[in-house]
Formats: C-alpha cells, structure tokens, sequence
C-alpha cells in the first residue's frame, strides 16, 4: 500500500534517587536506584488512529505514572542489572473516523534484566524483559472488554565509548 507514517510516540519524565550506592569492596551488594516516571500520551494510540493499517498510532495514548527501580552490579570487566517498574494508566475520551468513547485502562509492569562484558571503550551485552498490560475497557460506540498483553523481548546490544562524554549504541 506503500502507506508511511512519521511522528513522536509517548514522552516521558523520570526522577530517580539512589537508594543504594555502590559498595565495590562488596561483591553482592548492587547500586540501587528508585524512579517514579510520568508518561505523557503524545503518541496516538491504536484507538485514536485513522490512518490505514494504524501506521500513525505510535504510542499507548494515556496519561501514567509509574514507580521503578533499578539495580545494578559490576564485577571486573563484567556488569549486571535488573529492572522492576509498575505503572496506573488513566481513563480518556476518544474519537477516530469510526468511533469514540472512553478508553479504561489499568495497572502494567516490565521486569527487565540482562548482562554485558566491558573492553576499553566497547560494551556488548544481552537482555531479556517481560511487559504486562491490564486490558483497556472500550466504552462508547463500539464497546469492547479487550485482553492482557503479555509479552517478552530479548535484546543484543553494543556500546563504543568516543570519549567521556559521548558514547554511541
């Protein structure tokens, strides 16, 4: 159909505090770090899009707040870390060419966590996250209960360092 779509998808705004530091003398214990992140819906979502095949819903579309944390450890030349967060996403009204309504969503989360291996400027590693999403209540001209996502993403990565300040991924 050589339909194209281009725009931003959902913002969002992290506050972090670290509740742990990190102890290297310690072989077990991580650097801590607590969020609380505000995501603000500036990408359409799959509800709100008019475009064929939905190419321009390129975001959730709600308003959520979220609280996480993070942990982290390395060892020599290798490093660790895992992720826990647990989001509210809030009710909003909605409109497209073929409906509108109320959108009702729920509670979600992601367990993230994953390794990588260190040289001098070079950073490879490896990652695996599960996501979790209430269902979204339809309420409105075509009213539907919709299902849980469930979901898992694995992930290869590598990093090169240019200097202090600039890294590439």
């Amino acid at each position: 159909q050589e339909e194209k779509s281009f725009g931003a998808g959902d913002l969002a705004a992290t506050l972090g505090y670290e509740i742990l530091p990190d102890w290297d003398y310690n072989p077990w214990r991580p650097k801590g770090l607590a969020f609380l992140q505000l995501t603000a819906p500036t990408g359409r979502s799959v509800y709100e899009a008019d475009a064929p095949y939905q190419l321009d819903a390129r975001g959730r579309g709600f308003w959520a707040l979220g609280l996480g944390t993070l942990l982290t450890k390395a060892w020599g030349r290798w490093d660790s870390f895992v992720n826990l967060e647990t989001h509210r996403s809030f009710a909003k009204t909605y409109s497209n060419q073929a409906s509108r309504g109320e959108l009702r969503p729920g509670w979600g989360g992601n367990l993230s966590t994953g390794a990588g291996y260190n040289t001098e400027s070079m950073r490879f590693g490896i990652s695996l996250s599960w996501a979790y999403e209430d269902p979204i209540e339809v309420r409105g001209t075509a009213s539907s209960q919709g299902s849980s996502e469930r979901y898992a993403t694995a992930s290869l990565s590598g990093s090169y360092m240019f200097s202090d300040e600039w890294a590439g991924t």
